[in-house]
């Protein structure tokens, strides 16, 4: 491994000239002098000779190719065998240079890292043969960098066998150190990917495919909310489209972009974002007069819907051998369904956004998928958008007994423009080609329209087809919180959750960051075995207010919102604020314990008077105004009675908002 180059070592001897320690047969690295005739340096000669004897058993060894997949291959069992195999090829080549750098290996070792070297060389050779199609570009064009960094760690360490340079020997151990980091990075990035496609791939159907796509979410962004995942999604979407980034896209396209990681070409998707914003902008006179079409608008809704579920579909089916017929009439008509309920309304859109149609959008629609799907692709600009558009592919699905499945792929028959076998990675390549670039034009759109305030392009309010019980889970999964249900009632969300050990009011508040539109209240309930439940009513306009501030101003400001915060929420149908809570906060600011006595401060005191929680003890309001009074002239002090009894209040359980 490159982290053993340091180990090579060069005899040494003391230069003649200026005494510093040189390397035999090597001019001295201080003085220059030179060696002396004849000299030998045995380390370094030790070391060409376990090189020629390296080179020697790779060229006796015959060269056996490595059972690395082929794309088809891949299809049917998946690419962890291929993670698995470049996991093990790294782990052995660590084994094997640390067996031969060392003083007389045995040839029994050389022989060993010999059949390694091969192994590699041919792994690197199969993986740049291997097309890089969907749905494993991301993996394939990961293992090439990985392979491409393992080979060069190994021939540059081999280089450094033989060289006398001690700098050359520090170098190579330092680049490949570098060559190390981002091998592992990239290692770790592939079983990312890798897992998330277990994710999107579990199960026979898709009924959980939302979950799957949820859970593979959570994978990639751990331990965010909603309202994080759609700033951190805002924030990479702007990276690809000038355009503004509505709120709720952010998360959308970070979903997307999972599916795209994992399954879709990345680099093609986003290109795909651009180019279609792009179109837009220069149209965007067309494109305004036709976000005023109810029906077009309501069609792109139901045509998201229909391309998630042929997605979530594929995904599923990718979990199963894709051998048999049942499971191609399957594919086809999963490309039937897309093609004709996903494709059909996005191909109007762009005809008509880009001017190349005029008709009237219900009269444009009766022309049918297959016209509009030809008329996309036959336009230099508009075909660039859409990768996986078939017409062969597309017939065959409407039409029995006009394709097979054959060792070679998809054999068409009885067509009159479609002849010859489609392999079947191909196959696979074109279906997600053309949910890529449907995925990536919808999301576009629904980015305008939200900018442009319309509403019909959502069937509700679910982002992602996630439901209010599974918003929840993601609000709530980092707090190991058990959700017994949810429901929607009033504009008001109400969570029951089990045993937890967050308090309620954290827990509502979690919640509310991450509340969907329209619901301006959370309503949590936690039931314990033989008591009465307890909850906690939250707004949350005052959560995300409370959140916004929590970590701004000074300390009294701090308390000042904890006050606020507890003053707009309810606990078991009370007032969360306190007498108690006015005095602590009274008393710190009297007493100027967090800041100096200032006259600004009278505002907040005043405040703190006109709360009806002041009202639960006489003596508060009295007390309140002497000290505004005295807070009124510079440098006064406090009398000694009414000091004790700020005393006595500041020293009150603190303010916290979160105690039930």
């Amino acid at each position: 491994m490159p982290r053993k180059t340091d180990r090579i070592q060069l005899s040494l001897i003391s230069c003649t000239k200026c005494r510093s320690m040189r390397v035999l047969t090597q001019p001295c690295a201080d003085c220059g002098a030179k060696p002396r005739p004849n000299e030998v340096n045995p380390a370094l000669a030790a070391r060409r000779q376990v090189r020629l004897q390296i080179d020697a058993a790779v060229a006796s060894i015959e060269e056996a190719t490595p059972a690395l997949l082929s794309h088809s291959e891949l299809l049917q069992q998946g690419p962890a065998l291929v993670l698995n195999q470049l996991s093990e090829a790294l782990e052995e080549w660590d084994h094997s240079i640390q067996q031969v750098i060392v003083p007389r290996p045995k040839a029994k070792e050389i022989g060993q890292l010999a059949r390694v070297i091969i192994q590699l060389r041919a792994l690197e050779k199969q993986l740049n043969e291997l097309s890089p199609l969907r749905p494993y570009v991301s993996q394939v064009k990961l293992w090439r960098d990985i392979v491409a960094d393992l080979n060069a760690i190994s021939d540059s360490t081999l280089e450094a066998l033989i060289s006398p340079d001690i700098a050359y020997i520090q170098e190579t151990h330092k680049s490949n150190q570098q060559r190390l980091d981002r091998l592992t990075e990239r290692m770790g990035t592939a079983t990312l990917y890798q897992q998330a496609a277990e994710l999107l791939e579990r199960g026979d159907n898709w009924e959980n495919g939302f979950d799957n796509l949820l859970a593979a979410l959570q994978l990639r962004y751990p331990s965010k909310g909603l309202i994080e995942l759609d700033k951190s999604g805002a924030l990479a979407a702007s990276e690809v489209t000038p355009a503004p980034i509505a709120t709720g896209q952010g998360i959308q396209y970070l979903s997307l972009t999972v599916l795209a990681d994992v399954h879709l070409d990345p680099e093609n998707f986003r290109r795909t974002i651009k180019d279609t914003t792009q179109l837009f902008v220069q149209n965007a006179h067309r494109l305004s007069l036709l976000m005023t079409n109810g029906q077009a608008v309501a069609d792109l809704a139901r045509a998201k819907e229909n391309i998630l579920d042929v997605h979530l579909n594929l995904e599923a089916v990718l979990g199963r051998p894709l051998t048999d017929e049942q499971t191609l009439r399957q594919l086809m008509k999963l490309y039937h369904t897309l093609y004709e309920e996903g494709g059909l309304p996005v191909f109007a859109w762009l005809l008509l956004v880009s001017g190349q149609k005029t008709a009237e959008y219900s009269s444009l629609l009766l022309k049918g998928a297959t016209t509009l799907g030809d008329s996309v692709a036959k336009h230099e600009d508009l075909s660039k958008l859409f990768s996986g558009i078939n017409k062969d592919l597309r017939t065959a699905a409407s039409h029995g007994h006009s394709y097979t499945l054959t060792g070679e792929g998809i054999a068409f028959r009885n067509l009159k423009t479609a002849k010859g076998v489609l392999p079947l990675a191909d196959f696979a390549d074109t279906l997600f080609a053309f949910i890529e670039s449907l995925l990536a034009i919808l999301w576009v759109l629904d980015n305008q329209l939200d900018l442009g305030g319309a509403t019909g392009h959502r069937q509700d309010a679910f982002v992602m087809g996630l439901t209010p019980t599974k918003l929840a889970q993601v609000a709530l999964a980092p707090l190991g919180v058990e959700i017994l249900t949810t429901e929607i009632s009033d504009n008001t969300w109400i969570l029951d959750v089990g045993a937890a050990p967050q308090s309620l009011t954290t827990l509502a508040s979690a919640v509310a960051l991450n509340a969907l539109p329209g619901v301006e209240n959370i309503l949590v309930r936690r039931y314990v075995q033989d008591a009465q439940p307890r909850e906690v009513l939250v707004p949350v306009s005052s959560a995300k207010g409370l959140m916004t501030k929590h970590e701004q101003g000074s300390v009294e400001d701090k308390y000042l919102n904890a006050l606020r915060f507890l003053n707009e929420i309810r606990i078991d149908g009370k007032s969360a604020l306190t007498i108690n809570h006015l005095k602590f906060v009274a008393g710190r600011i009297g007493l100027g314990l967090d800041g100096d006595r200032a006259i600004g401060r009278i505002a907040d005191l005043r405040w703190l008077l006109s709360l009806p929680s002041s009202e639960a003890d006489q003596e508060f309001e009295p007390i309140m105004r002497k000290l505004m009074r005295a807070m009124r002239i510079p440098n006064e002090q406090l009398n000694p009675r009414l000091k004790t009894t700020l005393e006595s209040w500041a020293e009150l359980p603190p303010v916290q908002y979160d105690s039930v």
